[in-house]
């Protein structure tokens, strides 16, 4: 009797040090796993990013490493699904392009650019009480007024880089940034929408953007790309990926989670 070999997903985690991968069966055996440093660069005021075309290149070296020790044919390999690290901001164009470094989310400059969506003549706690109260209903959570999220990034590069505002198509997450670069899709999963600030979360199995809170964040409504659970299938490997790791060009791409969600998920904590 033949043995019916395993299906495998190459798993990515594009974390802060750097870019990891690994062959992971359907059934969660992992084979094996590579890791790739990425520089982080710091400036005054707050500063952290780091060069998107860093990230790309650190997940092909990781990915052909992998592939090249030839435990599994291309074959095999059914899906790519990403994590990454959250809370941060990447502004590309029509066609996908970077027009700047990746903020990261330890990145504090945007803090200044965020109080006049959050604050008011009256505060608690920093904020002002209507709009808190409506962050906290909608969303269950508010901007972090440190500035180290989307929210306050994307102010900072509205009002301290306006010529690259007005190229933005879409503003994207880490996670969304690979998705894109592995399926030509502009999209943001539930999770690595969230610290934008800008959905109704109140159904977790329907988040969408809310009425309510675009108008008054800041950013026009149409530099938010489209929403997508985090098991969504989001389309197939570009061709060009596909050649370039030997990899078939029509597996799926899974849309994926940030890195916090991901860890619950991966612990077991699927019912909390």
């Amino acid at each position: 009797m033949t043995k019916v070999r395993d299906q495998y997903v190459l798993a990515v985690d594009l974390g802060t040090s750097g870019c990891k991968a690994a062959l992971v069966s359907v059934h969660g055996k992992v084979l094996a796993w590579e890791f790739e440093s990425v520089e982080t660069l710091l400036f005054p005021n707050g500063g952290a990013e780091q060069d998107t075309q860093a990230w790309w290149n650190a997940f092909l070296r990781v990915a052909k490493r992998l592939i090249a020790q030839g435990l599994v044919t291309a074959s095999e390999i059914i899906a790519i699904c990403c994590s990454s690290q959250g809370e941060c901001t990447v502004p590309v164009d029509t066609e996908g392009r970077p027009l700047m470094n990746a903020i990261l989310w330890m990145d504090a400059r945007g803090r200044e650019d965020l109080r006049a969506i959050t604050g008011g003549p009256i505060r608690v706690a920093g904020y002002h009480p209507l709009r808190l109260w409506r962050w906290i209903r909608l969303t269950g959570g508010a901007p972090s007024l440190t500035g180290k999220d989307p929210a306050a990034h994307m102010l900072y590069v509205k009002h301290q880089h306006p010529d690259v505002y007005q190229r933005t198509y879409k503003f994207l997450n880490a996670l969304d940034y690979l998705d894109l670069q592995l399926s030509a899709r502009f999209v943001a999963s539930y999770d690595s929408i969230l610290t934008s600030w800008v959905t109704d979360n109140r159904d977790p199995s329907n988040v969408v953007y809310s009425e309510a809170l675009l108008p008054g964040c800041g950013i026009a409504p149409e530099k938010f790309p489209e929403i997508v659970k985090c098991t969504d299938v989001i389309g197939t490997l570009r061709p060009h990926v596909a050649r370039e790791l030997g990899l078939r060009a029509d597996m799926a791409i899974v849309a994926g989670a940030t890195d916090n969600p991901a860890s619950a998920v991966g612990s077991g904590a699927v019912r909390d």
